[in-house]
């Protein structure tokens, strides 16, 4: 029955846990927050056309990691808006 169970994870805690844990190494590696990380990992989520945007500088990063909690075709519908519109959206 445990053939093939991890045993690592139970003695390092949750892989949630082991993610913070992971978070926290690479912030203090790079002289930032775990919650920054975390933030810069979230724009994983965005489609393509978006993170090209945010790379170029046209999508600033806080309204980029907002727009990443936005469904796929949201954010294809978004970024049709935002061509025809020619304007980008923002915190404020």
């Amino acid at each position: 029955k445990r053939q093939g169970q991890r045993n690592d994870l139970a003695e390092m805690g949750t892989s949630d846990q082991l993610g913070q844990k992971s978070r926290e190494r690479v912030a203090a590696d790079v002289g930032t927050s775990a919650t920054q990380v975390q933030r810069y990992i979230r724009l994983n989520e965005l489609i393509p056309p978006i993170l090209e945007m945010v790379d170029s500088g046209k999508v600033a990063f806080s309204p980029a990691v907002e727009l990443s909690y936005l469904s796929e075709r949201e954010q294809e519908a978004l970024f049709e808006t935002m061509n025809s519109e020619d304007r980008t959206p923002s915190l404020s």
